[in-house]
């Protein structure tokens, strides 16, 4: 008995692997895992292109015998545009609690002093910066707060231009030591996208001890606990967004309380529970009845990280 698992983001080959799985008689699994079709949209702005893309997605998925899903809110669009609902799965997904830790904050770090908000991704616009730069500027006037933004993108010379050495600081592409310190120096984590499909910094961030501010659109508002963890805020608004941030940064009672119960919740969302959970979901529908912990730890970054899959891998037992 074998399967085909396949992630079909931006790769041509699938459409090979999926005519061979169908020639070998394997069972097809896809993942879904990136809003192709509202990126298409916000980059191109043509509504248009999004709808061509929305077809494709319907007709490639649809040929699959399992989709794993990231999110209820990912689940719920995929349907709500036509995929079979009995062929979703929801995909478990954790964070690495041991490099993600509130132990890793440096007091001495080359941040300025004072509330930070940070911000890890990448930096374009389908992430929503532009309306966080506006709020963050609304907010800034009652609050003398600094942003923090980690990564690279093709929006961020025009963020630069838009923010000053005073408000913000850049640091590009970080990793190691180097992210996990950032992440827990920084006091409040701001996420304003309204099309990521999961958000996994949503949760580096709170294993870290930061408290979350989130928009109420995509998988991330998923992976918080509102009101206890963080805040959820309606998406595209940014005056929401800013009194949101005055009001979390402004109580530092709350906020030191959010931020325990924030690396609390994180530990019940770590890759040893997630790989647990996807064990048991292995496409027969019985899990494997083998343990297998030295790989453990590697297959769970593979499901916080889907993207790396290799398209077209093929498995067997």
């Amino acid at each position: 008995e074998a399967t085909a698992l396949l992630d079909p983001c931006g790769r041509a080959e699938v459409l090979a692997a999926l005519a061979a799985a169908r020639i070998l008689g394997l069972t097809f699994c896809a993942t879904y895992h990136t809003a192709i079709p509202q990126y298409a949209g916000i980059l191109t702005g043509e509504p248009q292109v999004e709808e061509y893309a929305w077809r494709y997605i319907r007709w490639f998925y649809n040929q699959a015998d399992i989709i794993f899903s990231p999110s209820q809110a990912v689940t719920r669009e995929l349907v709500d545009r036509g995929v079979a609902v009995e062929k979703i799965k929801i995909m478990p997904r954790g964070v690495d609690v041991d490099r993600f830790h509130p132990r890793f904050r440096r007091e001495n770090i080359n941040l300025p002093e004072g509330p930070r908000l940070l911000y890890v991704g990448r930096v374009s616009r389908e992430k929503n910066l532009p309306l966080l730069v506006r709020a963050f500027k609304k907010a800034r006037h009652q609050l003398r707060a600094h942003l923090v933004v980690v990564g690279d993108g093709p929006y961020l010379g025009r963020m630069k231009a838009e923010l000053s050495e005073d408000e913000a600081t850049f640091t590009h592409f970080l990793r190691g030591d180097a992210l996990s310190s950032v992440y827990a120096s920084c006091d409040l984590f701001v996420f304003p996208s309204a099309t990521d499909t999961f958000g996994n910094v949503v949760l580096e961030a709170q294993a870290s001890g930061l408290p979350v501010l989130v928009s109420d659109q995509g998988g991330p508002r998923e992976n918080l606990l509102p009101g206890e963890t963080g805040m959820v805020v309606p998406a595209n608004d940014e005056t929401a967004f800013a009194e949101a941030m005055v009001a979390m940064l402004s109580d530092q009672g709350r906020l030191r309380q959010m931020a325990d119960k924030a690396s609390e919740y994180a530990k019940t969302r770590s890759y040893a529970r997630a790989f647990d959970d996807y064990w048991r979901m292995y496409p027969d529908g019985r899990g494997l009845e083998v343990e297998l912990p030295e790989v453990e730890k590697e297959i769970g970054k593979m499901l916080a990280a889907p993207s790396r899959m290799v398209s077209g891998m093929i498995t067997g037992r």
